[in-house]
């Protein structure tokens, strides 16, 4: 009864394989799941006795089935081989579209056909992923959020040992495990799914990085190393210097011409302008940021996704935000709140000041300028760094410098004795001084006064500090 039940099943095999090849559509495939089910669980048990023939038999009408159905499903069109020699597992290549199996893929991995539907599934979302990230800015509304993520995480491949040592925190590899996973749940019971090793499928780091999450010690614990969120964006800034964007690129959007990263400032004004362009438009979306369930929204709302990505995934963008904000946020603990933040990024990731010095000096060196050197005294005074403080306190040093020789007046002049030290006078050029310069030279003279009394005061003011954070919820 068994074997005529096999034969039955297999010549059903043979005409879905004909009309296969012909051609057909997504309701016809949708409509046969259920016999696709049926040769799955046959599946199963022939290649746990080894039946060498027919599993082969079964893996490669499944594969090509599947592979089918999901291409008329997202209108998406790749190519597969079953018996790659260069490959440990599966995987998909963008040089020529195909998604390749391990050619002892069968017999070494033994799968169950919930196995074989999520590997098939997880190769065919790296194929989704490299179309967004190659559709250009014409596109925008239609790209998954978290395209730039994936765009950026290209670079790593090259280094093939820290991709295989660090696969499952790459976020394309843990978006591919959700999308299978999601997939899955369509066609297959819930008990089958969990019996499959399917990776990280939760979306935790997106969900971090949507949430403005602090991500300086999600991933390391010792400080030996960069998140892999921040490595992949500075190894990405090293290999995109000096090169050519194509000018529909996506990679327009984070960079100027010759791999110029652009400002927070200026990634605020071209958000603006994104969203005016396109203004009042409705999207319908299954994305990782949605956690793959179809919603619509707002083109704004999905072009506010992808700009907050770009931001929490790039430490100096960070770093920009958190201090523009301060400068354009008049509550006083949220203030705190920001400064705060950039001072335990640097502290629990302190490779960045050395990796990013100039960026790090240039913000800092800004913020003294418009006067907030209290603020800039506060934040180095909690770090461990003394080349960074050594900085800042020269910086500080010049701007006295500058306000001795630019103001003639006593209002406008420090004293030695309020710096705490002896300083030393260069020969510059003695500008023109105006009212609202003076005005801000006049703002940090007494900022220069009470940093001896804020100094003594630090410490009670930290403990103040801690205490009124913890009592709004706004720690870490």
């Amino acid at each position: 009864m068994e074997n005529i039940s096999t034969n039955v099943i297999e010549n059903k095999m043979n005409e879905i394989m004909k009309i296969l090849d012909s051609g057909c559509d997504l309701k016809y495939l949708e409509n046969n799941m259920p016999f696709i089910l049926d040769v799955g669980n046959i599946f199963e048990k022939i290649s746990k006795i080894n039946n060498a023939q027919s599993a082969v038999k079964y893996y490669a009408f499944l594969v090509k089935y599947l592979l089918i159905y999901m291409a008329k499903k997202y209108e998406k069109k790749l190519n597969y081989y079953l018996y790659s020699k260069n490959i440990d597992s599966s995987c998909y290549s963008v040089k020529d579209n195909t998604i390749y199996f391990a050619e002892d893929f069968l017999f070494r991995k033994q799968p169950t056909f919930a196995c074989l539907c999520f590997v098939v599934f997880h190769e065919f979302k790296h194929k989704m992923q490299c179309d967004d990230m190659t559709s250009g800015l014409n596109n925008i509304i239609r790209i998954d959020p978290a395209t730039i993520l994936f765009f950026k995480s290209q670079v790593m491949l090259l280094n093939s040992q820290l991709y295989k040592t660090n696969h499952d925190l790459y976020y394309g590899e843990s978006d591919a495990n959700l999308f299978a996973v999601r997939e899955m749940e369509i066609i297959l019971s819930s008990k089958a799914i969990k019996e499959t090793d399917t990776g990280l499928t939760d979306n935790y780091p997106l969900y971090l990085l949507s949430n403005n999450a602090d991500l300086s010690t999600e991933e390391y614990n010792d400080k030996q190393d960069l998140p892999i969120i921040y490595k992949i964006d500075c190894e990405y800034k090293k290999f995109v210097r000096d090169k050519t964007i194509a000018k529909e690129s996506l990679l327009n959007l984070i960079y100027k011409q010759g791999g110029i990263p652009k400002t927070y400032e200026e990634l605020l004004e071209e958000k603006k302008n994104l969203m005016e362009k396109h203004k009042n438009e409705r999207i319908k979306r299954k994305t990782s940021t949605t956690d793959y369930s179809l919603q619509e929204v707002s083109a704004e709302k999905q072009i506010h996704e992808i700009y907050r990505l770009i931001v929490a995934s790039d430490p100096i963008l960070t770093i920009q935000e958190k201090f523009y904000n301060y400068n354009h946020i008049s509550e006083k603990l949220i203030r705190k709140t920001l400064i705060k933040k950039i001072i335990n990024l640097l502290e629990n990731v302190p490779q960045l000041i050395e990796i990013y010095w100039e960026e790090i000096t240039n913000i800092l060196s800004g913020e003294i300028a418009k006067g907030n050197v209290d603020v800039v005294l506060e934040l180095i005074g909690s770090l461990s760094n003394e080349k960074l403080k050594e900085f800042i306190k020269t910086s500080i040093k010049n701007l006295t410098n500058y306000g001795k020789k630019g103001d003639s007046s006593e209002e406008g002049m420090f004293t030695e004795e309020e710096l705490g030290k002896e300083t030393t006078f260069s020969n510059v050029y003695r500008p023109n001084i105006s009212k609202h310069e003076k005005e801000e030279l006049t703002k940090n003279r007494e900022c220069m006064i009470n940093m001896v009394e804020k100094e003594k005061r630090k410490e009670l003011e930290q403990q103040i500090e801690n205490q009124e954070e913890e009592d709004f919820g706004m720690t870490r």
